[in-house]
């Protein structure tokens, strides 16, 4: 295909296919009028291409359109006043000049980019031209010059090639930069369904303590009081179709180098709808995992994304209590057993069933001991008090070499004490009383002289 410069030459062909064009009449070749492209394509040398004949009015007598249908192939005819017919027709492609032949759209719009490739053809070709003319393709400069629908939009974008006649052609006023004085391009009904673009990344800002970058992601569980770790990962996907089109998001995890089989729902984070984040829960144990997110679309598609991250093990406060200093037990059971008056002592230390433990890689640093209110015991990891009141607090808070805190607190109650309380007798209790007070008398006189 050897590009002719020479106008002359050039309106020669022209004159012919005019010719030709009148002998095939528009009413000669038919398409379907529910094809869903539309709008009009330039030609510097031939001039305007209608790719439907709602364009033009001459549904009635000439019923012509290109379609692309839901495998990406592109049919049926457009029209030129100048040159006649050009046919998408994967039958009248066949004998391309380089494969592929057929007018394919590539349905997976990568970037939201659906490309078209293959070619198309002037059906009154002749007088030594062959009538292709290229979808988009390289430039015998070696620059590309790509023809795609914009998949938000259903417009085409770019240019097709033709030596000799038709030479470039222009899909849309865009591209020329012509719009304010030529508005026209060719524009798709197709519905272009894509599948969404999963991505997340991590939010850490409230996690003292947690690593939140590109590559290394460590939160802690979210347990410890008064300023639990508050890690979040940030659902990022987006969909060539617009977020709405986002159904789903689903956010599950395994335990890292385990089989995908064993992918379950992250806890406090099910299935959402939507594009939803996910904040991580004290249901994740302490270890490393692999948190996935799935994200689908309302026609199905789906995409999914994995990134690692280890959660270490939170601070956590702990202690015991003991009436003896000897005997050691869990401090909530003993509420409501202590007597009043009693000593009751309390100890941290590892070496006890309950104890405080640092978060991962960190140790024990300070301790705190409050009884109802007050300080007790200083940093130690023991103190002791007595029960003067019915109800009291105590309260340990710890804090480790990391600068994580924790705090864990009882209320205790002292027993119960019957309250005595004098009463008046009624009459008929004094007179009962007194009865009894007679014969016991009585009895005992009885005794005395026994």
């Amino acid at each position: 295909m050897e590009l002719k410069n020479n106008k002359g030459y050039v309106l020669f062909l022209v004159s012919i296919f005019l010719a030709v064009a009148c002998v095939l009449s528009p009413g000669a070749i038919t398409a379907n009028s529910g094809d869903n492209v539309s709008g009009f394509a330039w030609s510097e040398n031939i001039g305007w291409i209608s790719s439907n004949c709602t364009d033009t009015g001459t549904c009635a007598s000439s019923d012509y359109g290109i379609n692309v249908a839901v495998d990406g192939k592109m049919s049926g005819f457009a029209w030129s006043e100048n040159i006649g017919w050009i046919t998408f027709n994967e039958i009248d492609l066949t004998g391309c000049p380089t494969a592929p032949c057929v007018a394919t759209v590539d349905l997976s719009c990568p970037a939201g980019k659906c490309t078209v490739s293959g070619w198309a053809r002037v059906l009154a070709n002749g007088g030594g031209w062959d009538g292709w003319v290229k979808l988009g393709g390289i430039a015998q400069d070696g620059s590309p010059y790509p023809l795609y629908i914009d998949a938000a939009t259903g417009e085409f974008h770019g240019w097709a090639w033709s030596d000799q006649v038709l030479g470039w052609l222009s899909f849309n006023c865009q591209d020329r930069a012509v719009c304010g004085t030529s508005d026209y391009k060719l524009k798709t009904n197709f519905g272009f369904a894509h599948s969404p673009e999963a991505a997340m990344s991590c939010e850490g800002s409230q996690c003292s303590g947690g690593t939140c970058n590109v590559t290394t992601w460590v939160s802690y569980r979210p347990v410890a009081d008064p300023t639990p770790c508050i890690y979040k990962i940030v659902n990022d996907s987006t969909d060539p179709d617009g977020q709405a089109d986002i159904a789903k998001s689903e956010w599950t995890y395994k335990v890292q180098g385990a089989d995908d089989s064993t992918y379950q729902t992250i806890p406090g984070c099910p299935d959402f709808d939507g594009i939803s984040d996910c904040t991580l829960q004290s249901g994740l144990a302490a270890g490393n995992y692999t948190i996935r997110l799935t994200v689908r679309d309302f026609g199905s598609n789906s995409d999914s994304v994995t990134h690692d991250i280890t959660i270490k093990a939170e601070i956590a406060a702990g202690f015991m209590c003991s009436l003896d200093n000897i005997n050691w037990r869990d401090c909530g059971p003993l509420s409501g057993k202590i007597a009043k008056d009693a000593t009751v002592y309390f100890k941290d230390d590892p070496s006890l069933s309950i104890h405080s433990v640092a978060s991962d890689g960190e140790s024990i640093d300070t301790r705190e001991w409050l009884w109802k209110g007050g300080v007790i015991g200083g940093n130690s990891e023991s103190a002791f008090v007595t029960i003067v009141d019915k109800t009291n607090t105590i309260r340990l808070t710890v804090s480790d070499t990391g600068g994580r805190s924790d705090y864990l607190e009882y209320e205790l109650k002292s027993k119960s004490i019957p309250d005595w309380e004098e009463v008046t007798m009624t009459v008929p209790e004094q007179r009962k009383m007194n009865l009894v007070g007679f014969i016991l008398d009585r009895f005992l006189a009885g005794i005395y002289r026994f």
